[in-house]
């Protein structure tokens, strides 16, 4: 299985390096601008010390066709680098990156080279806090990074995902916050603190709030960043970084016709300060792409590039994007094969028009089961959409209380949302008798146990409370003698289904591989896990409980 993750490059001649991910190693490979042909891949073995024998690169940048820095994460949910000439990496190459001298954990998510030795590179670390790392990318080590230790304002804690540089003392980074808001910082990341960063605080017309997943400077006084914001529409601010606020930041408003299920922009180039290529993913689970002036993106600039089913699966996610040209440019991502996500790449696109849309509408009753008064008004909701179950308060039943509306599956509670099928729903009132109050179950003596572990978002790291979980309940494993555990993991529900499903497996093998290592220590290498990737859920009341991985014997 591979995966295409994001790409930098410092070039504007014929030359780009992709970043790929098999079965944990890394691969590179160049197109040719314009002329669309067949990538040639190259492995990167890494050795199991200090790596376990897994690496993901997240971002890159070239210096030129020799000179490229590669960031990311390995096996041991650390930060690494790996720099050089990219058509002859190697293991060597490679270098796991300390963030503080008592702690490895965390992931770098971007990475601006001005020259081989002068680099920046951000991401969050294991306590959950933006990090950046300075100087020479060969031989970082903690002396190079700083922890922005966020405090109460921005939740206590956050993440950075991309970053330009236009010298070493001027960038801008850009990610979210544990608010669930966009941050951003700006200036010299020497010198960066707490204080530097920037809470975009977005309002109700944005679901109350937003991240950001790609930064890019046509200028010093002109940036542009894109993402995503709570309403899962795309999201845009531009202008000058030094004064980002709310007044910088609008949605892009897709319709139905880009699907239900939430559209995301996540890699970004700019030839100029009115001409932008954004790419990432929407609703349809297909690459979407905008294309036009940054301070007025709307749907009129939006393309859905839609990929039939062989050989991409019927949809796909683009990651990043490089222009040479307005009319020439590379995208690059991972496509829905039901095989396993493939690489993806699309050069000198031309957009499609977008299809007519087609609605159609579900019928929703709802039935008294059997009380009395008058049931809540039935619903016509477009199929697949979302919808908030009503109030029971004008039915009653004498020495009844009403529990519920059951779909003819399940019992959901008033205020509950529920999706829209392809078929008409009626719910029907559930009733429970006052006078047998409801009983807790206990469970048996038998049942067995169960672990639940918790991500920081758009993050499969471990958390130091994760290891510590993961590290009790191995030996859990041991005194019960189960030989078998499932593993499903799963992501809230922000950003494309395509993205969280590849997330979601993400956080099962990271659930499993640590589980693995802690049960080896313990002398128990007869137990197998099952990892499930089972991408967005919303059984969970917030999002925070619905980033997580569930462990059963």
């Amino acid at each position: 299985m591979m995966f295409l993750r994001g790409t930098r490059s410092g070039l504007l001649g014929t030359f780009l390096l992709a970043t790929l991910v098999v079965g944990g190693t890394i691969v590179v490979a160049d197109p040719v601008f314009g002329t669309p042909r067949t990538w040639t891949p190259t492995e990167i073995s890494l050795p199991g010390v200090p790596y376990e024998s897994i690496g993901y690169i997240h971002a890159l940048s070239c210096i030129s066709t020799s000179s490229c820095v590669a960031v990311g994460n390995d096996g041991n949910g650390a930060p690494f680098t790996v720099s050089g000439d990219p058509t002859n990496w190697i293991a060597s190459d490679a270098n796991e990156d300390p963030i503080t001298s008592s702690s490895l954990g965390g992931s770098s998510n971007g990475v601006s080279c001005l020259s081989a030795v002068s680099c920046v590179a951000v991401g969050g670390d294991s306590n959950g806090q933006p990090f950046v790392l300075l100087g020479d990318p060969t031989s970082w080590t903690s002396s190079d990074a700083t922890e922005l230790t966020l405090g109460a304002s921005f939740g206590s804690g956050g993440s950075l995902s991309a970053i330009t540089c236009a010298t070493m003392n001027f960038c801008v980074a850009v990610g979210s916050d544990r608010n669930d808001e966009p941050l951003a910082l700006f200036g010299d990341p020497t010198s960066w603190t707490s204080s530097d960063a920037t809470e975009l605080t977005l309002g109700a017309s944005f679901g109350s709030g937003g991240l950001l997943n790609s930064v890019n400077c046509p200028s010093s006084t002109f940036c542009v960043s894109v993402g995503e914001d709570s309403n899962s529409q795309p999201l845009v601010i531009d202008g000058d970084p030094s004064t980002w606020d709310l007044t910088n930041a609008y949605e892009a408003t897709l319709d139905a016709t880009y699907g239900t299920l939430g559209s995301t922009l996540n890699g970004l180039y700019c030839t100029s300060t009115t001409y932008c290529v954004a790419d990432g993913g929407d609703g349809n689970e297909q690459p979407l792409v905008f294309e036009g002036d940054p301070a007025s993106l709307s749907e009129t600039d939006a393309s859905e590039i839609s990929l039939g089913a062989t050989p991409f699966g019927s949809g796909g996610n683009l990651s990043s994007v490089y222009c040479a040209s307005p009319t020439i440019c590379v995208l690059a991502g991972n496509d829905s094969n039901p095989g396993g996500s493939e690489p993806l790449s699309i050069v000198d696109f031309t957009a499609p028009v977008p299809p007519t849309p087609t609605v159609t509408y579900v019928p929703i009753t709802f039935s008294d089961g059997g009380g009395t008064g008058t049931p809540p008004s039935s619903l016509s909701e477009p199929s697949g959409s979302s919808f908030v179950l009503p109030s029971g308060s004008a039915l009653n039943k004498t020495g009844w209380s009403f529990a519920g509306w059951s779909d003819g599956v399940s019992v959901f509670q008033p205020g509950a949302t529920y999706q829209a099928g392809n078929v008409a729903l009626i719910f029907t009132a559930v009733w429970i008798p006052l006078s047998k109050p409801i009983s807790k179950p206990v469970a048996s003596p038998a049942a067995r146990a169960r672990d639940v572990v918790y991500f920081a978002f758009n993050s499969f790291v471990l958390s130091p409370a994760a290891m510590t979980s993961l590290r009790n309940f191995a030996a859990t494993i041991k005194s019960d003698g189960a030989r078998v555990v499932e593993i499903t993991a799963s992501t809230d529900r922000r950003g494309s289904q395509t993205y969280n499903r590849q997330l979601s497996v993400k956080r099962a093998r990271a659930a499993g591989a640590y589980l693995e290592r802690q049960l080896a220590q313990l002398g128990v290498t007869n137990v197998s896990t099952h990892l499930v990737g089972a991408g967005i859920s919303t059984s969970q009341p917030t999002f925070a409980l619905n980033r997580r991985a569930v462990l059963d014997l």
